[in-house]
Formats: C-alpha cells, sequence, structure tokens
C-alpha cells in the first residue's frame, strides 16, 4: 500500500501526521509513506528525524499575505499542482491525506483529478480554510472534535480525536521541576510548535512578580527555537535579581 501524506509548516499538522503514519506501519505489513511538504516548513528538519520521506513541492500562502504575497502564492498554486500530478501518476498512491497547511491543496486536488482516494484531517475545532475548502473533493473528513462538524458537508466527516504518537502514552519520566510530589504550584507554558514571540515576552515580563506571589512556583516554558536564548537570558537576569528562593523555568 502506498500513502502519501500532506502536513507541513507546522507542528500542528505534521505531527498528527507522523501518529497516522506510524499506525499504518504498525496495522499493515507492506505499505509505504512519503510526506510532502515544502522546502522552507519545520517538516525539512522533522521528516529525516522521524525516518520519512519528504518531497517538496513550490506552495505558499494566499490569504493574510498582502497583495505581494497573494500575489506570489497564487503563481505557486498550478506549479504546486502540476508537481502533486506528477508525483501521484509516478507513485500511483492508494491513498492521500491532508491536514492543512500550504501543500494540502495541491495534493488533494491533484488526487480528485486522478481519481485516487482522498481523507482529510482536521485536528482543529475551527478548521483552517485549506481543509474547509478541500472537503468537497474528500472521500471522507476527519475532526477531532465535535466543533468542526457544522463546518463540513453532512455525513462526510466524522470524530475521531487527535492522532498522537503512541510514544506518549507510556509511562513518562518527570523531570525534577515537573514531579508530582513537588511542592508548589506548576505553570506550563505552551505557545505552539514553534513558540509564539507574544507569549514569551508576556511571560518573561510577568515572571518576576508571579515568582515573588507564588510561593515554590514551578515553570516549566515551551519557548520555541527561535526565541529560546532570548527567554533563557531573560529568565536568568530576573532570577538573579529575585535570588535563590524561587524555583529555576524549564
Amino acid at each position: 500500500m502506498q500513502v502519501i501524506i500532506a502536513a507541513g509548516g507546522t507542528g500542528g499538522h505534521l505531527y498528527p501526521g507522523v501518529a497516522i503514519a506510524r499506525e499504518f506501519e504498525r496495522q499493515l505489513e507492506a505499505v509505504q509513506i512519503a510526506f510532502v511538504g515544502t522546502k522552507r516548513g519545520l517538516e525539512t528538519k522533522v521528516m529525516p528525524r522521524e525516518g520519512y520521506e519528504l518531497v517538496t513541492i513550490e506552495a505558499r500562502g494566499i490569504m493574510g499575505k498582502g497583495l505581494i504575497g497573494g500575489i506570489w502564492g497564487l503563481a505557486s498554486t498550478p506549479v504546486g499542482l502540476a508537481q502533486c500530478l506528477a508525483l501521484c501518476r509516478a507513485r500511483r498512491p492508494d491513498l492521500v491525506i491532508g491536514i492543512g497547511g500550504y501543500t494540502s491543496p495541491p495534493l488533494i486536488a491533484a488526487a480528485f483529478l486522478l481519481g485516487i482516494k482522498r481523507a482529510i484531517v482536521e485536528p482543529n475545532a475551527y478548521p483552517g480554510m485549506a481543509n474547509r475548502v478541500l472537503s468537497p473533493l474528500a472521500h471522507i473528513v476527519f475532526t477531532s472534535f465535535a466543533e468542526a462538524l457544522p463546518f463540513f458537508e453532512l455525513g462526510k466527516a466524522r470524530v475521531v480525536g487527535t492522532p498522537i504518537r503512541r510514544a506518549f502514552l507510556g509511562e513518562v519520566p518527570f523531570t525534577e521541576v515537573a514531579r508530582p510530589d513537588a511542592h508548589g504550584p506548576l505553570l506550563l507554558v505552551l505557545g505552539g510548535s514553534q513558540g509564539a514571540r507574544s507569549i514569551n515576552r508576556a511571560m518573561t515580563g510577568a515572571f518576576p512578580t508571579l515568582a515573588q506571589s507564588q510561593a515554590g512556583l514551578r515553570l516549566i516554558h515551551q519557548t520555541g527555537e527561535r526565541d529560546c536564548e532570548e527567554v533563557t537570558a531573560a529568565y536568568r537576569a530576573a532570577l538573579q535579581q529575585l535570588g535563590p528562593s524561587v524555583a529555576r523555568p524549564r
């Protein structure tokens, strides 16, 4: 069986795709899986690490990109479609799956034109533009939340939950700061797979006040690679001023 998955740009698209790919491999003895992405997305780092083939195409956003960005995105659309048509003709996959992002539209459209089975996975409660537009071309839509159902054709979408990797289903060792028997409140700060600069700066600005008002505060902050050094330096500076009585962020 051959499966091609379009999932790129952010971890919110990529990792559900990886979880689906792992489950195909677990349940089927002979399955070949490839991912479609761009050269600019997070997938260029994730796919080699996860051991999957990445086929890159030309695909860009259109909505919310301004006049020049929108024109550039429109110009890339026929190129990406032609690349996906060539890929599907060469490999004749049994199934293609779109999980949103810039690469889903050309892949799902190519599969539609070639009569290949098509599925869409929507991990958000409010579906993204790509999946909303593509859903009429899909045979079935899998959603994580019931709130997403009204955005799709009646009877086509099913609520199945969010695909997660089996590694998260086992026992995960706690770090020292996250031990369940540790004292003090534990604050977890998440800004998505690549972090969020607005959240990062808001947290580092608020940290001195939080640490002084919450005895034994424990903090785990997922910053994203881009802001990691800046956030770490800000926390270190705050800790030097506060002294050793507060917990160290992780």
